[in-house]
């Protein structure tokens, strides 16, 4: 379990992060920002309020939901894609899935390289 005020790793790159001030928003402009590859939060004004939790709290939870995916999850997925009827919404992006190998899908999904 994290502090309330602990910034969780980067999403994307896995750096630091770190609150800092959005000068070009404004004087009470904050952001959250990678120190590694400059990815940012949305900016939040700190007119009344200390926002340093809100801001915490919207980082972290981006943080989880972007987990890295193993190759078998990502496998499994398409492959759930595969199965599942195409509607008439999907008829553009069909053909492509249609192209996948299911065999080695499998193998994947189960491990294999």
């Amino acid at each position: 379990m994290t502090d309330a005020t602990e910034l969780l790793p980067c999403p994307f790159c896995g750096g630091d992060a770190e609150i800092v001030d959005a000068v070009e928003a404004g004087s009470q402009a904050k952001v959250v920002c990678c120190k590694k590859c400059m990815c940012s939060s949305r900016v939040v004004f700190a007119l009344m309020d200390d926002v340093i939790f809100d801001l915490v709290s919207a980082w972290n939870a981006r943080a989880d939901l972007a987990r890295p995916v193993t190759v078998a999850e990502a496998a499994k997925v398409l492959i759930a894609e595969i199965n599942r009827p195409a509607t008439q919404e999907d008829k553009p992006d069909w053909r492509y899935l249609s192209r996948l190998d299911l065999p080695s899908l499998r193998a994947l999904s189960q491990g294999g390289e």
